[in-house]
């Protein structure tokens, strides 16, 4: 994408702070969709036993999720990540298939898939930085197939901070399933603090003022369709902006 159209993109938004929205446009400013927030939308039931444990926060939501391909492609149902790199990963394949977990294109961890097709494992952590992961299956006939999403995590270098976990595919918009949570714990302290003054001094000043609305992420594909990932205030009207023209309604 250039850097004109990423200039161009302006979100304004109606309300107070923190949720999510999917908008997908194409060139004509025609509304493709708008997807509510991860903390809206049920999670989806667990395919697999995980030990106790291996329980980390962080569940893909149902919409992040790729369905099973008809030809068997392996496919991504939870992603939790720790701060510390530790993970729980599980999915869906063809019964019976080993399936591999990639970093960057390399196998890091695998699996078999039960009867049913699903597969969960704990692999390594992951080191600080950024990391690509992808799914590879071969089936017990010996079909090989790959996923077609792939999730990016970025482990903070002191593995400390909540990792970013976003996921892609072709013809959807990133789904971003964790953020640093170095600003919301900002936020809640400010809160914190604002409730306390109102309940000592009742001729405090009125609350801070909402924080801004970011874009998370921007995709184009060819043909003019384009997604675009904001974060903002929960239930918030947004409006997407194009060059200063109104393209898109949504809301967080």
């Amino acid at each position: 994408m250039t850097s004109e159209l990423r200039r161009g993109i302006v979100l304004a938004a109606v309300g107070l702070v923190a949720g999510f929205v999917l908008i997908g446009v194409a060139a004509s400013g025609t509304r493709l969709f708008s997807l509510a927030s991860p903390e809206t939308v049920a999670p989806p039931s667990p395919q697999a036993t995980v030990p106790p444990q291996a329980v980390l926060p962080a569940e893909a939501p149902r919409a992040a999720a790729t369905a099973k391909d008809a030809d068997g492609a392996p496919s991504f149902d939870i992603i939790r990540v720790e701060p510390d790199g530790t993970s729980v990963v599980a999915g869906r394949s063809r019964p019976g298939a080993e399936v591999e977990i990639l970093r960057d294109g390399a196998p890091f961890a695998r699996t078999t898939a039960d009867a049913a097709g699903n597969f969960a494992l704990v692999p390594p952590a992951l080191p600080p930085g950024s990391s690509e992961l992808t799914l590879r299956s071969t089936a017990p006939d010996g079909a090989a197939a790959s996923s077609r999403a792939a999730a990016v995590v970025v482990v903070a270098q002191d593995r400390r901070a909540k990792p970013l976990v976003a996921v892609t595919a072709p013809g959807q918009p990133t789904a971003v399933l964790s953020l640093p949570d170095s600003a919301a714990k900002v936020q809640d302290k400010a809160e914190t603090r604002g409730e306390t003054k109102i309940e000592t001094r009742p001729d405090a000043g009125p609350p801070a003022a909402p924080a801004p609305v970011k874009v998370v992420s921007v995709d184009a594909e060819p043909g003019g369709r384009l997604y675009v990932t904001a974060q903002g205030t929960p239930k918030a009207e947004l409006r997407l902006y194009l060059n200063d023209t109104l393209v898109a309604p949504g809301r967080a």
